[in-house]
């Protein structure tokens, strides 16, 4: 997809469209001393949370973008992480879904942005 890429800004939006955080936004980071470090994506998994916590790296970490798939795996009769590597070479990654009895899939060159980006599509983010 145009102009989605790997990295913490997508995962935001993973995080609060797919998987239904709260209050995403950037914050700041303080280390122990209290002093700013940098800033990162911070929301609430869910309204019982008590504090913000880091959005997960969904585009870019397969164990935290795992229960993305299991979450489409609940709403959906068909779901497919598949490696496009065929005999002509490295190809991108492939994850089909069935959505309502009709297949969409989506590509990515690793398999975490299929995941991101077919379960954006899923919500209707993405045409």
């Amino acid at each position: 997809m145009e102009g989605l890429t790997a990295g913490r800004e997508l995962d935001a939006i993973v995080a609060e469209r797919v998987m239904g955080w709260i209050d995403v936004k950037l914050q700041p980071i303080a280390n122990a001393l209290g002093v700013k470090v940098m800033d990162e994506y911070c929301g609430k998994p869910t309204i019982a949370a008590p504090l913000p916590m880091l959005v997960p790296r969904y585009s870019t970490m397969i164990q935290e973008a795992w229960p993305v798939v299991e979450k489409l795996r609940r709403e959906h009769p068909f779901v497919a992480l598949l490696s496009g590597k065929g005999p002509q070479g490295a190809q991108p990654w492939i994850c089909k879904v069935n959505k309502e009895g009709s297949f969409f899939e989506e590509r990515g060159e690793t398999a975490t942005m299929a995941v991101c980006l077919a379960a954006l599509k899923s919500v209707g983010f993405i045409a």
